[in-house]
């Protein structure tokens, strides 16, 4: 079977644009000669086998993107996404997102090769008109699926998120208009990426909403969700589903009359449900525990960011570990998906080179990964 190079080149067009980046520079990073990848834009000729592995370790994609049409990668999700949000999202948020989809398609990997089955995410349907309405009841199917308890607060809402089926990452995104992403990855499935550079109970927030259009837009490919947005339907149930899953009227029942509250009360609150005050407010005034002017009150207090606790972050490791912990949530790289790349180093299913690539590290910072992790590489240099 000959090699279809009117093919190549529209892929590599294809991501040329939705980078919105150029051969000068994809040259400059790959070492490619711009002649030859004009030449390779031009269809003129085949690329080498290397050329078409380097451009894809580049472009954080499978390799068989560029040489056949198989849907091995979420690009045609990305390109609409792109397209259609192209004032709201820059070159460098764009490469998060492909970063993003690159570590989902990797946990995937990793999962499949460590055997760890991916349960299926339940697909919800509702046969009530009101969409508020859907999002409440789907958010106390899944509380009731994942066995939570309707008076337990769950303080790890990214594990309950895994367990569904989902894979779920946190990266600081430059617009700080986003809040979420969501993408059905024809390989990996739903993920879901949260823009890591919100508060942290905000990041709670929009985890259960990105989880809720996982799970009730079945037709849905690829979203972009922004902050406090009603602007449709879906929107209205994600942050319905979101309200009701974190803040369910079992308790909102049970807490002390808001409307008495101080400031001081109120951010007491937020903690122990690990809300802001402004969810925590709209959910008591619509389950008629608040009153407006309370409600606008408490909305506007600020819970301090110092005092919330992120479950990524806790308390076992050094100061020095702590410290590492936090570059690698700044990072994107979760301790559930550091922790399964190195039992597949361990398990000799990727190699030490992979393992640097998946986790978006030098070898030197790997290694120092490893250590914290408590393993030692077989790679002395």
């Amino acid at each position: 079977m000959s090699f279809d190079t009117k093919l190549f080149s529209a892929k590599l067009t294809s991501v040329l644009g939705q980078f919105a980046t150029s051969i000068e520079k994809v040259s400059l990073e790959t070492s490619i000669p711009v002649h030859r990848l004009k030449v390779l834009l031009e269809g003129k000729t085949e690329p080498s086998g290397d050329e078409v592995l380097i451009l894809a370790d580049y472009f954080k994609c499978d390799y068989r993107f560029f040489i056949s049409n198989e849907r091995l990668t979420a690009y045609e999700q990305t390109e609409k996404l792109f397209r259609a949000h192209a004032d709201e999202l820059d070159g460098s948020d764009r490469w998060l997102i492909q970063e993003f989809l690159f570590l989902c398609d990797a946990e995937q990997q990793l999962q499949d090769a460590l055997h760890k089955s991916r349960p299926n995410t339940p697909a919800l349907t509702s046969k009530t008109r009101s969409w508020r309405q859907q999002g409440a009841l789907a958010a106390a199917k899944i509380r009731r699926h994942l066995g939570i308890m309707p008076k337990s607060i769950h303080t790890d809402i990214f594990k309950d998120i895994r367990s569904l089926g989902i894979h779920i990452f946190r990266r600081p995104l430059k617009n700080a208009k986003i809040s979420g992403v969501f993408i059905r990855h024809p390989i990996a499935g739903p993920c879901i990426l949260i823009n890591g550079s919100e508060d942290f109970y905000r990041q709670r927030f929009s985890a259960a909403h990105e989880a809720a259009h996982a799970i009730l837009d079945h037709g849905e490919e690829a979203s972009i969700s922004f902050k406090w947005s009603n602007h449709d339907r879906s929107e209205i149930r994600a942050n319905a589903f979101a309200s009701a899953f974190l803040l369910p009227s079992e308790i909102l029942r049970i807490l002390p009359d808001p409307n008495a509250w101080t400031n001081e009360d109120a951010i007491k609150w937020c903690h122990k449900l690990k809300v802001n005050a402004q969810t925590l407010a709209i959910a008591l005034e619509r389950a008629k525990r608040l009153k407006t002017s309370s409600s606008q009150r408490i909305s506007k207090i600020k819970v301090p960011r110092i005092d919330k606790d992120d479950p990524e972050l806790n308390n076992e490791f050094s100061v020095r570990g702590h410290d590492q912990l936090k570059l690698l949530v700044a990072r994107g790289l979760s301790r559930y998906f550091v922790q399964l790349a190195i039992d597949a180093y361990q398990n000799e299913f990727v190699s030490f080179a992979r393992l640097c690539e998946i986790l978006l590290s030098s070898e030197a910072e790997t290694r120092e990964i490893m250590e914290l992790y408590g393993v030692r590489s077989s790679h002395a240099s």
